[in-house]
Formats: C-alpha cells, sequence, structure tokens
C-alpha cells in the first residue's frame, strides 16, 4: 500500500486529493480544493499571466500540502482549463520549473476514459449513461457490456456559459434563455445511440453536479442522492424568487454563486438530449479515473 495524491487542475476549481493505494482499492483521505476559476483568465486561446502564477502557486501548495499529509507521489493533470493553449509550452515549463514536473495533459478522449472508469468503479453498472460536467466543458459516456462504448466533449463548461452569456451574478430571464438556446442547440446534435442510451437515469459527476445536487436537498429538505430535472426546475425557481440569492448561495454553494443556474441549465439539456428525467451524483469522477488509469496501472509512469 502506497499513499498518492492528485491534482486535478480545473477550468473552474483546482482540486488535491490524496489517496490510500492498495491493489485495485483506493481511499480517499485527505482534500484541498481552491476555486481558481482558470477558465476567467483565458484570453482568446492564451492563459494570461495572473493566470499562469494562480495555477502554479496553487500546484505548488497543493503539492507541499499533499507530502505533509504523508504522500509519497504527486501527479498532476489538465483538462480543457489548459487545452488547446497557444501559451501551453511557456506554461508547462514554469510549472516543471517550480512543482518537478508539468501536469499530464489529458485529452479529451483520455478525460472521457478517465470519467468513466471513475463513475463505473463505483456505481458499479454495466451498461449506464454518464456526465462530467466541468467548468470548461462536459464529458458525456456511454458504457455497455462493462466498457466504455462511446464518448462526446461538448464546450458546455458552467463557468464557460457564465462567462459568456451572464454578466453579473445571476443571468437576467433574457440571459438565462439564450444560454438555454446554446446549450440546446449543442445537445440536440449527439448522436443517436446517446438518444436512446441505456436506462432512464443520467449518472453524473463534477462539481456542477455535486452543487445542484447540493442545493436541492436544501431546497426540497431530504438528503436523497437522486433527484428529477423537475426537481432542479424548482430549486432553480426558488433561487430566482429570492430577494437576495447571491447572498444565500454564497452561503449554500460557496464559490459556485455564477455557475449554478448554467449548471442546471446543462444538466437539463443533456438529461433531455438522452432521454433522462432522473439524475444520480456520484462522488468519483475523473479523478479517481486517472488514479484507475496512470497511476495503479502504471504506478512508476509519469
Amino acid at each position: 500500500m502506497c499513499n498518492a495524491a492528485v491534482v486535478d487542475i480545473g477550468s473552474n476549481t483546482i482540486r488535491m486529493v490524496a489517496y490510500h493505494l492498495e491493489k485495485q482499492s483506493i481511499t480517499a483521505f485527505y482534500e484541498q480544493t481552491e476555486n481558481a476559476g482558470l477558465y476567467s483568465y483565458r484570453r482568446g486561446d492564451l492563459l494570461d499571466e495572473a493566470g499562469t502564477r494562480l495555477l502554479v502557486n496553487t500546484a505548488l501548495s497543493m503539492k507541499q500540502a499533499a507530502y505533509k499529509a504523508g504522500c509519497e507521489t504527486v501527479r498532476f493533470f489538465a483538462t480543457a482549463s489548459l487545452r488547446g493553449l497557444l501559451n501551453l509550452p511557456d506554461i508547462l515549463r514554469r510549472f516543471e520549473q517550480r512543482c518537478g514536473l508539468p501536469p499530464r495533459l489529458l485529452s479529451a478522449s483520455e478525460e472521457a476514459e478517465c470519467d468513466f472508469l471513475g463513475l463505473a468503479a463505483e456505481n458499479g453498472l454495466l451498461d449506464f449513461t454518464g456526465c462530467d460536467l466541468g467548468g470548461g466543458s462536459a464529458q458525456i459516456v456511454l458504457g455497455k457490456n462493462g466498457g466504455l462504448q462511446n464518448w462526446v466533449s461538448l464546450p458546455l463548461g458552467c463557468l464557460r456559459m457564465a462567462n459568456r452569456f451572464v454578466k453579473d451574478v445571476l443571468p437576467t430571464p433574457q440571459e438565462l434563455k439564450a444560454l438555454k438556446q446554446e446549450v440546446a442547440a449543442l445537445t440536440a446534435a449527439l448522436p443517436g445511440e446517446f438518444q436512446n442510451a441505456p436506462g432512464a437515469v443520467l449518472h453524473v459527476t463534477g462539481g456542477a453536479a455535486r452543487a445542484s445536487l447540493k442545493l436541492t436537498q436544501l431546497v426540497l429538505g431530504n438528503q436523497r442522492r437522486i433527484f428529477s430535472t423537475d426537481d432542479l426546475s424548482a430549486a432553480a425557481q426558488y433561487i430566482l424568487r429570492m430577494e437576495n440569492p447571491a447572498q444565500w448561495l454564497a452561503t449554500a454553494v460557496p464559490g459556485r454563486e455564477r455557475l449554478i443556474l448554467p449548471g442546471i441549465a446543462i444538466l437539463q439539456a443533456i438529461a433531455a438530449a438522452c432521454g433522462c428525467q432522473t439524475f444520480r451524483v456520484y462522488t468519483y469522477g475523473v479523478r479517481e479515473g486517472f488514479v484507475y488509469k496512470f497511476l495503479l496501472s502504471q504506478p512508476e509512469g509519469r
């Protein structure tokens, strides 16, 4: 058995989770999260200087915390947060200088595979439709007969959509309508096999999904990990009817005040496109999939 930490560099959050690893078993025992909002530091296809400093300093701090927590290994990876950046070589060079090694930049297909592995490890299903909604993109995976049959990556991250359509903390009715139209257009292009996906439940992971679950639990007064599209609509309407929703959201879902309504709209659109009306939220996702794919199977690799 050994202890290893993974630092997940996302478009909205940077999260470090430390795990006990033993054969094919993983157990999280420590974590740190920073709502860095890296996607907001993108200037076209560049990550600006402030964003680069924030990224490197946060990663270094989390690496140091992981070693203090008893980890022998710390690995970094990034997804849509860094994919496609024109100044990526410079970012990776500076990252490696400070942190000792660069982050592994997952391709969209590798990210989808990690999402699938993480969800499959937790839900134990052979056939399922899953979704990881992040800040920069949404990965939709189709599992059949215990394997990843197909995947789609959509530019529907909740921070990406919030930055594009929402000027204030909460969207105006006009902003929300425009956002929903864009999301509906993108999800309508899903391949037919996703539109006839197995089961009526969309198995979801990611910060946006977990924030939506927490919100529905608060609004509906229950602790279930399953909720419906109607439950999401009720939670959204509850927010929109409040006199000071931003203040309440800052306590209910800190760091996601601007993202919660875009996230709900995206989850509902993806579920509708896949023919699902119910969501089940999971703890495991891309980080745990990364551990299974790159640490347990290749413990000595970078």
